[in-house]
């Protein structure tokens, strides 16, 4: 396997119906006999261009969850949290899944807090190998933040990102076991 960053593609070359390859704008080409294209979301906002509320296509929530509009919530993939790094979109499936039954229990008054950095929180299998991502998987080294690998051998890679002393995020490669663990360290954090 191949991965090209910074690279959008041109077109599909192909014959008789069967790929071969694609090209990108550079014009390096590449071999391939399958193309897979990931798009992203694109949640339905039409009916609310004219509220107010939008942002980048996405409605601004705060940390229960809360539109502008008060009592009017949102979750998953049109609601956007903005904190003290900037903008996050919801971006995965899980994490939808964590914001829904925030935003439901805080329209009866929880009044429940969602972090969405640290809650973040993705897996699944890529060419037959788990991997996970968890809160801050991203976060730039320097300053505060240290990313420490802890560990790689064979088919296993694990990285804690911690900043002040505190575990804020995780990769892992072929161990749900560590992911499951920084994962419950990163959430006993709480909110923002």
């Amino acid at each position: 396997m191949k991965i090209v960053t910074d690279a959008n593609v041109k077109s599909i070359i192909g014959n008789d119906g069967r790929v071969s390859g694609v090209e990108v704008e550079s014009g390096a080409r590449f071999a391939a006999d399958i193309v897979c294209a990931a798009i992203g979301t694109r949640p339905m906002t039409g009916f609310l261009s004219s509220s107010g509320l939008m942002v980048d296509g996405r409605l601004i929530v705060n940390n229960r969850l809360e539109t502008a509009a008060q009592d009017v919530y949102a979750a998953g993939d049109i609601s956007m949290r903005q904190t003290q790094s900037g903008f996050i979109p919801c971006r995965t499936w899980l994490t939808a899944a964590e914001q829904g039954r925030l935003a439901g229990a805080n329209m009866t008054g929880a009044g429940l807090l969602h972090n969405s950095a640290e809650s973040f929180f993705n897996a699944s299998t890529v060419f037959g190998g788990f991997y996970a991502v968890i809160g801050r998987f991203d976060a730039q080294e320097g300053g505060a933040a240290q990313n420490r690998v802890v560990s790689h051998s064979g088919d296993v890679y694990v990285k804690i990102v911690t900043e002040n002393g505190k575990t804020i995020g995780g990769t892992c490669l072929g161990d749900m076991r560590s992911a499951l663990s920084i994962r419950r360290v990163v959430m006993e954090r709480g909110a923002e």
